[in-house]
């Protein structure tokens, strides 16, 4: 991998944040979820709350940058603590991003004395994956009404000690 920085996300970030997490919730999502990609205006609306989550929740990301370029983006929430958000380019999956994104985040929650940290996912999302190797496990299913779809989607909440 060339050279991989993560930083504080900043405003100016914003319209990049946004596109790295419609693409990457767009690339798998209809195989989470068949049908999806053919629901009428569903695209748009994925993409719009990209934007919206981007101009919301960057002050509390960090991006990963690949040769200058944003590629990855990690939110969190805190009080309680939730990594609320991950996402990475669909063409550097695999890549180790997500890993340094997740790593960072716990790290992060540690120096704030956070003793337990929840992720949602999708059972269906490889993410879910990654989150067991940090040691995040399963502690209850749920779901979760998309407005877009106009149905409940199933999640996982996964949690983990600090």
């Amino acid at each position: 991998m060339n050279r991989l920085l993560l930083r504080p996300a900043i405003e100016a970030d914003i319209q990049a944040i946004a596109v790295v997490q419609a693409s990457a919730y767009w690339s798998n999502f209809n195989e989470l979820e068949p049908g999806s990609h053919d629901h009428p205006g569903y695209k748009e609306l994925a993409f719009a709350a990209a934007k919206s989550d981007a101009q919301t929740d960057w002050p509390n990301a960090t991006v990963a940058e690949l040769d200058g370029k944003l590629v990855g983006v990690c939110y969190l929430e805190f009080n309680p603590a939730l990594l609320s958000g991950l996402w990475v380019l669909p063409e550097l999956h695999g890549k180790g991003i997500g890993t340094h994104l997740i790593a960072e985040a716990l790290e992060r929650f540690k120096r704030r004395g956070e003793a337990l940290v929840t992720i949602e996912v999708h059972p269906l999302n490889p993410a879910a994956h990654l989150y067991q190797r940090f040691g995040f496990e399963l502690s209850k299913t749920t779901t979760r009404r998309s407005n877009g779809l106009g149905r409940d989607l199933p999640l996982w909440v996964m949690t983990r000690k600090i």
